[in-house]
């Protein structure tokens, strides 16, 4: 696997931004992640909540690693086993569900309170990190010599860090530069993109599919669960995107073929996907999943069906020593009907999986896009599906519109649609909605 990259070059917005609260049994704790949820979180955004656990040897010396037992969502043994750090954690947990907010949650081990939470922002490219001071100025109950205020003073200097007092900023220090990149932050982002579809903000990274798989389910999975992630971890996702969108499809692809060792079926997908790094989007297509853009109110393609009969992707099946034949239509060894996919591992000399990929500027031209499987394309033109949902706001409503009129005209079922909606630069928010 890809380490993470080595820098960023995307531009802060609430969303790509990595917010911790530090947190223990204390009132202070709770209402800094008050604050930071009235004053630094937006619905939908993570908040990285990090408790400090104490501990000791045998010995009774304290413990020499600096941290790291990390939980996120809940889902790792360190809270789900240890009743006590379930009981710690459940308020915070209730409070980020009923404000719409989501969690990453970290356990760190350390005996040293202010070198845990310094190295945890260090090590994870914290863009904020908020304590929570008690009356008497400490945070966590804890015994130690002005941990607030060594925070202040010792954090890396990409970090904002606020001292909250009875819910009002009582001290803070200001960053003086942009974070670096981090696992976590492309793991948070990753998560915030596949779960939260429904904003996209200029000057951020985001990204969202379309795929449509044959031979069964099991191509289509598994690239929906893996190919993002490949793609983030990829050394060159900042400086050179387009280069880590191929390798990543590539990868991906190679990675689904060895999975697939011990199925007797073979199995396919197509995708069409969409990257929006800053004010750059990036299109990418396997396969005949289709991408439509409308600019000044004008249906643009922004990426190509393969298919076998093209002069192109004929040629270089022919020079790989396959044949096309038509079959009801033209097929790739008269048996498959795309020229390039994930997986169909039968015939991966000639269906590979080399994504072309084109890039458009967002700006105040660039009303929406339009993501979909072939099963739409195959009825609906793409100026037609443009005129149709213009008038929609909504983008759920839209997708929904699109998947009606595809039923109408006879198309069959396992249609996927995605609209995202890009909003004039007026306007504070913007919403995705998928359809399946």
């Amino acid at each position: 696997m890809w380490p993470p990259p080595s820098n960023s070059a995307v531009k802060m917005t609430p969303m790509t931004r990595l917010v911790a609260v530090a947190i223990d049994k204390d009132r202070g704790s709770r209402i800094a992640l008050k604050w930071a949820s009235d004053n630094l979180l937006v619905r939908g955004q993570t908040v990285i909540l990090v408790h400090v656990r104490l501990k000791q040897s045998a010995s009774g010396s304290p413990l020499s690693s600096p941290w790291p037992n990390q939980a996120s969502d809940g889902g790792d043994d360190v809270i789900r086993d240890d009743p006590q750090m379930k009981e710690l954690f459940l308020p915070f947990r209730v409070f980020c569900t009923r404000k719409d907010i989501q969690r990453h949650e970290v356990v760190l081990d350390n005996a040293d309170v202010t070198k845990a939470l310094i190295d945890f922002v260090r090590q994870n490219a914290i863009d904020m990190l908020v304590l929570g001071a008690t009356n008497k100025g400490s945070i966590f109950r804890f015994k130690a010599k002005d941990v607030p205020g060594s925070i202040l003073k010792n954090a890396p200097d990409f970090c904002t860090v606020y001292v909250i007092h009875k819910g009002k900023i009582s001290s803070t220090r200001a960053a003086t530069r942009p974070p670096p990149s981090s696992q976590l932050r492309n793991q948070i982002l990753l998560q915030a993109s596949i779960k939260y579809n429904n904003t996209v903000e200029q000057n951020s990274l985001h990204s969202t599919t379309s795929s449509r798989s044959h031979g069964g389910a099991r191509a289509a999975e598994y690239v929906k669960q893996n190919l993002f992630s490949n793609l983030i971890r990829h050394p060159k996702f900042i400086t050179d995107t387009k280069l880590a969108i191929s390798d990543a499809y590539s990868h991906t692809d190679s990675e689904f073929l060895k999975s697939e060792n011990n199925q007797n079926r073979d199995a396919g997908s197509t995708a069409s996907t969409a990257i929006l790094v800053g004010d750059r989007l990036l299109v990418a297509n396997v396969g005949d999943s289709r991408a439509v853009i409308c600019r000044g109110g004008l249906a643009f393609a922004v990426s190509r069906d393969h298919k076998p009969d093209q002069t192109d992707e004929r040629q270089r099946i022919e020079q790989a020593g396959g044949f096309v034949m038509r079959a009801g239509t033209w097929r790739v060894g008269g048996v498959l009907a795309v020229s390039r996919a994930f997986g169909d591992r039968l015939l991966k000399q000639y269906v590979v999986a080399d994504p072309d990929i084109q890039e458009e500027k967002v700006d105040d031209t660039l009303e929406f896009l339009i993501l979909a499987s072939d099963r739409l394309w195959d009825v609906v033109t793409n100026e037609e599906a443009v005129s149709m949902i213009k008038p929609i706001p909504d983008p759920e409503d839209a997708a929904k519109r699109l998947m009606q009129e595809a039923n109408q005209r006879g198309s069959g079922d396992n249609i996927t649609i995605v609209v995202v909606r890009f909003l004039a630069a007026k306007e504070e928010s913007s919403h995705t909605a998928q359809r399946d």
